[in-house]
């Protein structure tokens, strides 16, 4: 839903600071009732140099830390929202909700979760921008006037900041498998390992299990999907005799003696 500000004042206009959305601009909300709008939707279309779009929130305070040392509050003391939208910590119960309890000067943001995808940031986190920026630690939060967030963070002597949609998670390689793909999260894998009797056998499992395979069974192959490791078993698994190559690469291609005996030497140097 589209919704503005107004942020300068003209003739016929409201107040400085109201607010309108597309849905509703018929009417405002006075207490507990619906009144007539002074303004209609084509008046913010007209002016757009008085009003400014308000973003959607996109985020949730899970907590807030104490910044420095307030009556019974100590600085560091942190405290996190509870399912009735307070303020809980482990000796203070606060009425305050989320929208005002980040105006109280001795309160900063410690972690907000993004409500488009559900991830979950917090100081001292490490993260990437976007594809250009890599190792960077979240420092601390800020909100501006669009209630947009933003991450605070240290280049060099020099703070900056970066919105909080565009940012992710750095996460660690595990390995790199077979067909090289990394694999740096908790995703399917598959694997082919040599079982006595059985010879070459694939299955699957979940990244987390990769130490323990390789210890289990050495020189298991990981691969980041089925048909790559299919095709690992296919071009390694025994399944043709001498016999069978001999008989066939003379029907394909009748050689001499003294070629046939250097195909048998290299064929024994690479298989046996």
């Amino acid at each position: 839903m589209t919704k503005y500000k107004l942020i300068k004042e003209y003739p016929g206009s409201p107040k400085l600071g109201f607010e309108i959305s597309e849905r509703y601009c018929a009417t405002i909300k006075e207490g507990n009732f619906l009144t007539p709008s002074p303004i209609s939707w084509v008046d913010v279309i007209n002016n757009p140099e008085f009003w400014q779009k308000i973003e959607e929130k996109d985020y949730e305070i899970l907590s807030v830390i104490c910044n420095q040392n307030y009556n019974d509050l100590r600085k560091g003391e942190i405290i996190t929202k509870q399912e009735n939208g307070q303020y809980m910590g482990k000796n203070i119960l606060t009425w305050e909700k989320e929208d005002v309890i980040i105006k109280m000067k001795h309160w900063s943001i410690h972690s907000v979760k993004r409500l488009s995808d559900g991830e979950i940031f917090t100081i001292g986190d490490i993260i990437n921008i976007s594809d250009y920026r890599h190792n960077i630690i979240i420092k601390n939060f800020k909100i501006n006037s669009l209630n947009q967030i933003f991450i605070v963070y240290s280049d060099g002597n020099e703070d900056c900041t970066v919105i909080l949609k565009n940012i992710q998670h750095f996460k660690q390689k595990l390995f790199t498998t077979e067909d090289g793909v990394d694999i740096i999260d908790k995703v399917p894998i598959y694997y082919v390992i040599n079982i006595p009797e059985k010879g070459l056998v694939k299955g699957s499992t979940i990244a987390e299990e990769f130490n323990n395979l390789a210890f289990l069974y050495k020189g298991a192959k990981f691969f980041s999907n089925s048909k790559s490791a299919q095709e690992y078993i296919y071009q390694n698994k025994p399944r043709f005799s001498f016999k069978d190559i001999e008989n066939s690469y003379l029907k394909a291609a009748p050689i001499t003696s003294c070629l046939y005996k250097e195909f048998i030497n290299n064929l024994e140097k690479y298989c046996l």
